[in-house]
Formats: structure tokens, sequence, C-alpha cells
């Protein structure tokens, strides 16, 4: 799968996202979704990433029943206010978030062989322990939110941990349990809402148990982990070559590349050409934030040689001051917003500060919600050791340009700018560099306000603890914007 995340040849990608993905050459991606054209594998890899959106509650075994179509739908209404029916690029967004879970995880399937189980699950996180005095292997992640144990027992053993698994159950639903002669399964959640798979399978006389279990942020994780339990050897997780899957993805990709995305540059460059201007479609759509109540911030890239920016609902927005030297601009609108965001009181960053990154990326294509990445400042000094960017590891795509990064008081630590190519590094290196990416500093934009002669506040007026989620008031502070 890594080689389908590879799609920029640049050093730096501006991250900025142009919906005109809507073409003839790309037929394929709005055709009616129709199952019945795909293979059990293509199959698996849908019904795995709906279970990991916590739609799909079946089996993870290729064979697409209502279930897996309800899931698809449901998955496709809550991404796509346009909803209209299920098409196949719905199933291309789908299918880009279980490639980025594949990377970033290392979801794959490992066989025990004293079971003869295969186990999909996100291996690269979990760290393996052995207690040779019971003979349980455990495999768990660091805070230990998802934990994955096997080990063998006696028939009566067997049911006892089953009967003794179900008293724990304290959720309002009845527990899952099914009793047959060679298997036993069983599902509750406890008063702390931890989730408990068990299963048990009777094989050579002895009873193999898989016992999984996860807090309750988790809990499509562990859904997905226990459905896709099966017998025999492990089965790939790649997207099968020449498969329709696969033509899906690859035409979905070149539109995001090719039709999509503007020639890219440097932070500062005069090189940058967006699309030619179209009255129907934008050229191409970027994030801002309000910093009072009437002028917005954005990148000076985002709104670069456009003839009209607008909001979402067609608000007319006039560039007051931009800068490509630090690649910053600033907006106004005619309304007035009720949100707006403080600046951090002195704009510095911390190295190793955690860090949230808000934005619309790919908006339209796959969804239109505001999507938050967390990371941490990796370096105080962006590309080149321009010390007026810092380096972070949120993950920022298209679209993102524009947005403010925060620290998790809410406050700004400064505006999303680039990213660095994964492509371009691994094609000099012959390594693939991962989560680096840059933002404007909050000094760059204290002094370019100031410049300005905006006012904007500083501060938060109440404390506020990001890492407990992100308040509405922060949320409607940040907003698309559409360049004509």
């Amino acid at each position: 799968m890594r080689a389908v995340l590879i799609t920029g040849m640049i050093v730096l990608s501006l991250l900025l996202v142009s919906p005109k993905a809507f073409t003839d050459n790309f037929d394929l991606l709005f055709m009616e979704f129709d199952a019945r054209q795909m293979n059990s594998a293509e199959k698996r890899l849908l019904q795995t990433g709906l279970a990991l959106e916590g739609h799909y509650v079946g089996l993870i075994d290729g064979i697409w029943g209502k279930g897996s179509q309800m899931a698809l739908e449901d998955y496709s209404k809550r991404e796509f206010s346009d909803y209209t029916g299920v098409q196949f690029y719905h199933a291309f967004t789908l299918l880009l978030k279980i490639v980025q879970i594949h990377e970033e995880t290392g979801w794959n399937d490992k066989y025990i062989p004293e079971a003869n189980l295969s186990i999909a699950a996100p291996w690269g996180l979990l760290h393996q322990e052995r207690n040779d005095k019971t003979s349980v292997s455990e495999w768990s992640t660091k805070n230990g939110d998802l934990k994955i144990q096997h080990f063998t027992t006696s028939d009566k053993n067997a049911i006892d941990i089953h009967n003794t698994i179900k008293k724990q159950h304290a959720s309002p639903d009845e527990p899952y349990s099914l009793r047959l002669p060679s298997r036993l399964v069983t599902k509750v959640s406890n008063n702390q809402g931890r989730v408990f798979y068990l299963r048990t399978d009777k094989i050579h006389q002895l009873w193999n148990t898989i016992f999984i279990s996860s807090s309750k942020e988790q809990h499509n994780m562990l859904h997905a982990i226990s459905s896709s339990i099966h017998y025999g050897a492990p089965r790939s997780w790649d997207i099968p070559k020449n498969s329709l899957l696969d033509r899906v993805i690859k035409q979905g990709l070149t539109v995001i590349r090719e039709k999509n995305t503007p020639t890219e540059s440097p932070p500062g460059s005069n090189t940058y050409k967006p699309s030619p201007n179209n009255k129907n479609i934008p050229t191409s759509i970027g994030t801002a934030f309000y910093i009072n109540n009437t002028d917005l911030v954005t990148a000076e890239h985002v709104v670069y040689q456009c003839s009209l920016v607008t909001l979402i609902n067609g608000v007319k927005l006039d560039l007051i001051s931009s800068d490509k030297n630090i690649d910053l601009a600033i907006l106004n609108s005619p309304t007035r917003s009720r949100h707006w965001l403080p600046l951090s009181i002195t704009g510095k960053a911390l190295l190793g500060e955690q860090v949230y990154a808000l934005g619309y990326p790919y908006y339209m294509l796959t969804g239109t919600s505001l999507n938050l990445t967390a990371g941490n400042v990796s370096a105080l000094a962006g590309y080149s050791d321009n010390h007026r960017f810092i380096s972070i590891t949120a993950p920022v795509q298209p679209g993102n340009s524009g947005g403010p990064l925060l620290n998790k008081k809410g406050e700004i630590l400064g505006v999303i700018s680039a990213r660095l190519s994964e492509a371009a590094i691994a094609q000099a290196t012959g390594t693939l560099p991962q989560n680096i990416n840059y933002a404007v500093t909050g000094e760059e934009l204290i002094y370019f306000l100031r410049r300005s002669g905006v006012v904007f506040p500083s501060g938060q007026a109440t404390p506020i603890d990001l890492t407990n989620g992100i308040p509405e008031s922060i949320q409607k502070a940040v907003t698309p914007v559409l360049c004509w």
C-alpha cells in the first residue's frame, strides 16, 4: 500500500485543493457503487474500513450482504452532505483511510500456529509479552488501551472464563454470548466502559482462546480485530492489482494530483500558478480562521491570483493585506462572526509541545466536516532552517493551508503552510520521511497583524484544555475559503 501514498514529486507541497474532480475522464469514480463487480479481497478491505469507522458490525469475511451495503450507505450519508446514493468515489475516500491506517499502525494479519488462526490488528502499535508459567502470549499498546491475548485451557476452565467475563457486563444492552459444541464467544462492556471480547475454539482436544480488551475509545478497533479472526494462513491486505478498487484508487489519486492540486512551490515563491478560473467551480479551496469578529487569517498562497475570494455561503471577502515571504494574508468579511481565536501571548512554540491542526482537507471530495489532527512541534525552524516557520508532526493534507495551529489551551501558535513531499525525499535519499509539515510561527503572525493594523486578542479568557475535545466556539471560528 505504500506506493499508493506517494503522490507528489516536489520538495514542498502547498496544502491547497481544488474540487474539479468531476470530469469525463474519471467516470468510474462517479458510477453507482456495485459490490458485485468486486472480489472477496476488495470487499474485505471495505468491510474493515467501515468497521473501523464504526458503521459495520458483521464479520470481515468478504461476503457483501445487506449489512455491508447499509454500513457503506451510512458512511456516505455521514461524510457527504450532497448524498444521493453510494458512488465509487465514496469507496475511494474510505480506501484512503484504510491505506493510512495500514501505514501508520502496521495493520495486517498475524498467524497464530497453535490455534491455526489468523488475526488482523495494528501490530505495529503492539508489543509482545509472554508469560512462560501460564503460556499466555500477550500483545498490548504502551498505554494499555488495546490488548490481545492467546492461551489454551481445558473444557471446564474455558466455560468458567467465559462465565466470569459475562458477569462483568454493565451495559443496558444484553451481552453477546454464543455457545456451540466447539466454539464459545462472549462480548461485554464493564462499568468503566472497557470492552472485552473472548473467543474460544476447540482444536485437537484443547480450547484455544483469543481474548481482546480495549478502552471505550478503541471499541471500533476491537470490533474490526475480532471480526477479522479466521482459520488458516494470513491474508493479504494489499489492494489487489488491476482490480476494480485498484482502478478506483488510481483514478481518485489522479484527480487529486493532476486535476485538483495547483502547481506547487515553497512558501514565498512567486512561481505558484492556480488553475484557470471557472464560473461554476472554485479554482481551489483552503482554510481560514477568524482573528477577530470581521478579519480572517489564511495562507498567502490560498488567495494568490484569485479574482474573488468567498466563504462557503458565497459571502465575498476583501483582501486587506498579504505577504508572500511569510505566506500570510488577512481577509475582511462584511458579516460579523461571534467566534474567533486568540493568539498565544508570546506566539512562541516550544520544542516538543503538543499542537493541533484544524482545517478542511480535500473539501467536497472526501467530505465537508472540519478536520483535526494532533502532533508535536518537531523543530523550531522550517525547510532550509527558515526560522519564520516551525516543523510539526500533525498530519496535514491539501486544503489545510491557512488553517490554525493551536496549543492545548486553544491559542494560535501558527498558521498551516506546507508539507515535505514524501516522494521527492524518497527519490533523493531512498528513505520515506514521515510527518514533516510546516507552519508559519505565531511570532511572525503577531508581527504581520501589527504591521497590518489588525486588532487581535491574546490568551483565553476562560481556560480550555483541547485534550478533552474541541469546543464548538473554536470549531465555528475556522472556515473553508474559496478562490475563484
